[in-house]
């Protein structure tokens, strides 16, 4: 019973994604371990946990409950102190995991500006990733690499009868203008 007492005390203060996002938290705590992180024997008995240690869960959540982020790498022109800079920015945030997106490049190799766009899946590449998953590791950030975005930037094999087109709301008795053709 003072379990729920709790949730309602957390609605009342937080909100109901609060309320929701710790009933959730607690139904994993207690049909999976006990409160202090060990494993649960076969038949051992269910734990109903305090006010005071959901709160200490609520106030400071464990890691893996934490979130993730898009990790862009554009060109990929990317740099080890770039990588360390942004772990460590994320590390910070209590960010607990990023998705990598190799995405095109920004904007041309400048050897002046430090600028120099590693080709996709180069040696080179390859290593920036190798030791970002080794800083992810080091760091607990838990990193899932994607093969691109998915997103339909485009490139010189895609004709303009396959690219992505501008979608417009319009009256239909209003006139296409030159050059618009109606899809949908």
């Amino acid at each position: 019973m003072q379990f729920w007492k709790t949730i309602m005390l957390v609605t009342q203060r937080y909100s109901r994604l609060a309320a929701f996002l710790l009933i959730a938290a607690n139904v994993g705590l207690c049909q999976n371990s006990s409160l202090n992180g060990s494993p649960r024997s076969a038949g051992a008995k269910r734990i109903q946990p305090s006010t005071s240690s959901i709160a200490t869960l609520f106030h400071t959540p464990p890691a893996a409950s934490g979130m993730s982020v898009y990790w862009a790498w554009f060109g990929p022109a990317v740099t080890r102190e770039g990588i360390d800079r942004d772990l460590d920015n994320m590390k910070r945030a209590h960010i607990s995991g990023a998705v990598l997106l190799p995405m095109y490049p920004m904007s041309l190799d400048d050897p002046q500006a430090g600028i120099k766009n590693l080709p996709f899946l180069s040696s080179e590449h390859l290593e920036m990733l190798k030791y970002a998953a080794e800083q992810c590791r080091k760091k607990g950030i838990s990193l899932d690499v994607t093969m691109g975005t998915g997103w339909p930037y485009g490139g010189p094999w895609i004709t303009p009868e396959f690219a992505a087109r501008m979608i417009r709301i319009r009256e239909s008795s209003e006139p296409l203008k030159p050059g618009e053709e109606l899809v949908a």
